[in-house]
């Protein structure tokens, strides 16, 4: 990667994947909820609907859509039109990360370009060749008139997931259904995967489960108790989407926005070496597949070191990002290397990286220079958002024979600003901190010179690090400095992983 003094491009490798899982966290909520009156913003109906609107106006990928939103005792409903499934889907994750929301009342409909279907699904069909975890040969996809059907059978949930996300990336699609059947593992006891799901849940750095039940009765996982947010209720279904449950029912696990006030942050850290590793382990052969088995990783005082080779660079990004929202880590060094199993020429990656580019709904329309050496992938130009800047490295580094990614995408929009121009942006980012389920604002301070945003202060988290700089691209930052300290953990014991989990993740 690289480095610039103003880098609106700030750690790639870190952030890359920061836009498929939603990337918030927890900050201090009990000085968040003190300093609200402090900042003349109560959280009520009408004050979450303004903030809604206000983000989806400058939203990138949804700002030009029409989308009404309405609020009644925490519930959103989302009404009107967008140019592509992923915008839809964009919006409704959206408002789940925006504190006080309940439940999000997706009405919205899709208004897709008109493509034939034979391209739609030639398309899907080499996005799912470039993603790792989906195994085309056993899957059939489908269209018709825009709308993708996929069949077959999958090993994991995540897989399932993966395969419905790579229809939904692609330009023309207006819904996907996908009816695949995720295969069954060998017998698993309802007390087995109790103890797994509670265990991913857990060490997850994005989801504070204490007040959530867990119970498994034939092969169904109930959740019950309460979450802080609609993103986090959203995490902890997937989190109890493991390999041996037929499904999830979270009917029971109610959004309680008070909750913000009453946790505390310090929760229990796991820093003991064995088991956190043990963790890392099993997470990353859930979401890797085979490839994690040629991870390594050295831990030492809150610092996760990974090395070893993977075949494709985005596995290298996802290891870190697992790596990153676990409990006890405060810093990843990934010196993980890329080796292609097979050597493809850089004019063959090179016409890849443009068709690839081409199918997607945000980035068809792009005027990038791309170069590529030896593998590894320039790209020069502008794109007006850093989300769509980070969008087209993640793309770019599913591409079989990628070795690396850099980045010297500018915004077309830079400038320097008036008095009263620095103004706005300082109070536009300061309401996106308190907004985001994080609740960032009493944490973070905020600067503007020069055109550019600094923001210091500490976070608990790199998560919230990383919240932290989206949400100032979002409230309209071109550049971003960020000198936010990550506090390091907290040394606490916790409790041993059950033997049966450690077992598996020794294997």
């Amino acid at each position: 990667m690289f480095s610039k003094s103003m880098t609106r491009t700030r750690l790639y490798a870190l952030t890359c994947l920061g836009f498929l899982i939603a990337t918030f966290s927890f900050g201090n909520f009990s000085q968040a909820f003190a300093d609200s009156k402090a900042n003349s913003i109560a959280v009520n109906d009408r004050a979450i609907t303004q903030a809604i609107l206000e983000r989806l106006r400058r939203e990138p990928g949804i700002s030009g859509a029409k989308i009404m939103a309405s609020t009644s005792k925490g519930i959103v409903t989302l009404e009107g039109t967008v140019q592509h499934l992923l915008g839809k889907r964009r919006a409704v994750q959206m408002v789940r990360t925006i504190r006080g929301v309940r439940v999000v009342i997706d009405k919205i409909k899709v208004n897709a370009v008109r493509r034939a279907d034979g391209m739609i699904q030639s398309d899907v069909k080499i996005a799912a060749f470039y993603n790792p975890i989906v195994e085309l040969r056993d899957l059939k996809f489908s269209v018709r008139s825009g709308v993708v059907t996929i069949r077959g059978q999958v090993h994991s949930w995540v897989e399932r997931r993966a395969a419905t996300r790579v229809a939904m990336q692609i330009r023309g699609v207006k819904a996907v259904h996908n009816l695949t059947t995720v295969k069954k593992p060998e017998f698993r006891n309802d007390t087995e995967m109790k103890g797994e799901i509670r265990t991913h849940m857990d060490w997850n750095l994005w989801l504070d489960a204490r007040k959530i039940k867990v119970d498994v009765r034939k092969g169904v996982a109930y959740l019950s108790g309460a979450v802080p947010s609609a993103i986090e209720k959203e995490r902890a279904y997937i989190s109890a989407m493991i390999a041996g449950i037929a499904r999830v029912d979270a009917s029971k696990l109610k959004v309680n926005s008070s909750l913000f006030a009453k946790l505390k942050t310090n929760r229990i850290k796991p820093v003991g070496e064995k088991e956190l590793k043990t963790y890392l382990r099993m997470a990353m052969q859930m979401e890797l597949g085979a490839q994690a088995k040629s991870i390594q990783m050295e831990y030492n005082k809150g610092i996760i070191t990974l090395s070893g080779n993977v075949a494709r660079l985005i596995d290298s990004y996802k290891a870190q990002l697992i790596a990153q929202r676990t409990f006890g880590v405060y810093r990843v060094n990934n010196s993980i290397l890329v080796k292609p199993k097979v050597v493809l020429t850089d004019k063959t990656i090179r016409q890849r990286v443009i068709r690839r580019l081409a199918m997607d709904p945000y980035l068809y329309e792009n005027n990038l220079t791309i170069l590529v050496v030896k593998g590894k992938v320039a790209l020069y130009g502008t794109l007006p958002s850093y989300y769509l800047h980070k969008r087209a490295s993640h793309l770019i580094a599913g591409i079989p024979g990628v070795r690396g990614i850099q980045n010297y995408l500018k915004n077309p929009h830079a400038k320097a600003y008036s008095k009263e121009q620095k103004t706005k942006l300082r109070q536009a980012i300061k309401n996106e901190l308190f907004w985001t389920s994080a609740s960032l604002h009493p944490r973070i301070r905020v600067t503007v010179k020069n055109g550019v945003v600094t923001l210091t202060g500490s976070v608990m988290t790199w998560n919230d690090f990383m919240e932290a700089e989206a949400a100032a691209f979002r409230a309209g930052a071109v550049y971003v400095r960020n000198k936010v300290k990550v506090e390091k953990p907290m040394k606490k014991s916790v409790k041993p992983l059950p033997e049966a989990l450690s077992k598996a993740a020794r294997k």
